[in-house]
């Protein structure tokens, strides 16, 4: 969606430093992607195709979403899921909607906390990029789910980018949704990630 560094080790005696990818526990091989049927979420968040929204299911990490389809799944192995704009130039700036579930080590139910995935994450952020200013901290309503927003802008590669991600916790696992984009496209890749975000239904 997102290259970037990997997650750091959550354990739990230390904070938990959740960076910009990561190993993911689930499989990449047990989702499948189709087009969207009758009873896919309805979504209004101004992404440009006219063309019906495709869906995203993963079993094994028990979510689905919808994305737009200008936009298309990419091989990462950074990710459980990765969108990038399906008309993307060569050369153009990288940018990209993913999906990840790091790899948590066994812990007591309540150990990993949102508040711990939210600093571990912007603590990140501040190591990679240049001219770090945090825009946004705030926490959202998602169902059956702890979650907070964190907006960030900065310079990479002397580029620069803005990235916001929905940091979720959910059945005691971890989900974060971002999108990783340079500046002059950013308003169109938050609209592909507003989709993801507001369509993502949990299947357990």
């Amino acid at each position: 969606m997102v290259k970037l560094s990997r997650f750091a080790a959550i354990c739990i005696c230390t904070p938990v430093l959740l960076g910009a990818g990561g190993t993911c526990t689930a499989s990449k091989d047990s989702p499948t992607t189709a087009p969207a049927a009758a009873t896919a979420p309805t979504t209004s968040t101004g992404a440009s195709s006219s063309e019906p929204a495709k869906i995203y299911a993963n079993q094994q990490a028990h979510f689905r979403i919808a994305y737009s389809a200008d936009w298309k799944p990419e091989d990462n192995k950074d990710y459980v899921f990765s969108l990038v704009p399906a008309d993307a130039k060569p050369g153009e700036p990288e940018r990209r909607v993913s999906i990840d579930v790091p790899s948590l080590p066994p812990h007591l139910p309540g150990m990993i906390t949102v508040s711990r995935v939210k600093d571990g994450y912007i603590k990140k952020q501040q190591k990679k990029l240049a001219e770090y200013k945090l825009l946004e901290d705030i926490a959202v309503s998602v169902p059956q789910a702890k979650a907070q927003r964190v907006i960030v802008t900065g310079k990479l590669n002397n580029q620069p980018r803005t990235l916001a991600a929905v940091l979720m916790l959910h059945n005691d696992r971890v989900y974060i949704i971002r999108v990783d984009s340079d500046n002059e496209h950013y308003p169109q890749s938050k609209a592909v990630w507003d989709q993801v975000v507001s369509s993502l239904q949990w299947t357990r």
